[in-house]
């Protein structure tokens, strides 16, 4: 048989190494493809977790949603409560300050009527001082202008009798009478009673409605 020649020893040699090549050659990529599955399988596994975390988080965000929604009605709610509180506090300063007002127009009347009243007081006094004052002078002129006086009677308990002190007790009073019929005496008093043996007269005050009892200075 004969030799190949050198051209053909050569094509030989380079196909061989060219089916070593593609040999070796494909098994790289059947390694590299084991490598890639494998890369594929732990991205498809992180994948998955990262859709389940999302979910989670996109249920979470929904939750939160609802919440932030219930606490926007609950805001609204409390708003609207505060905005009628308010109302109310305004509506109870203002009947406050009414009632506050009224009470000082109370107070003012009040104290005005108890003025009035003091007023009225301090007059009904000074009218019956007058009165009495007016009654002390008027009899005590009147004593003096009655016969008793001629008879030099220092008290009518030292009269002998019983008559004599009546007739001159009468005559004092006619007296009286007339001079309180001359000087409208009626107008201050309602009644008139002489007490010669005490030496007073009691008069009925027509307006204060009570008895005053004044003392008589006989001659």
């Amino acid at each position: 048989m004969p030799r190949p020649s050198k051209a053909t020893a050569a094509l030989r040699q380079n196909i061989r190494q060219a089916t070593v090549s593609r040999v070796n050659f494909g098994d790289q990529l059947k390694r590299e493809n084991a490598q890639l599955k494998n890369q594929i399988q732990i991205l498809e596994t992180e994948a998955n977790l990262k859709r389940e975390e999302f979910r989670e988080v996109q249920e979470k965000v929904t939750l939160l949603g609802q919440e932030i929604e219930e606490l926007h009605y609950e805001i609204e709610v409390w708003q609207e409560k505060v905005k009628q509180t308010v109302t109310e506090l305004d509506e109870c300063r203002m009947e406050m300050q009414l009632m506050k007002k009224n009470q000082e127009e109370k107070n003012t009347i009040a104290e005005n009527d108890r003025k009035t009243q003091e007023e009225l007081h301090l007059n009904e006094i000074s009218k019956k001082d007058q009165f009495i004052s007016s009654l002390e002078l008027k009899m005590n002129d009147i004593v003096l202008q009655t016969p008793s006086r001629g008879m030099k009677l220092k008290a009518y308990d030292k009269l002998q009798t019983q008559e004599a002190r009546d007739e001159q007790c009468q005559r004092v009073l006619q007296a009286i009478c007339r001079f309180v019929q001359q000087h409208n005496l009626d107008q201050f008093a309602t009644e008139l009673q002489f007490d010669f043996r005490h030496r007073r007269i009691v008069a009925r005050h027509r307006n204060l409605n009570r008895k005053l009892t004044l003392s008589i200075a006989f001659p």
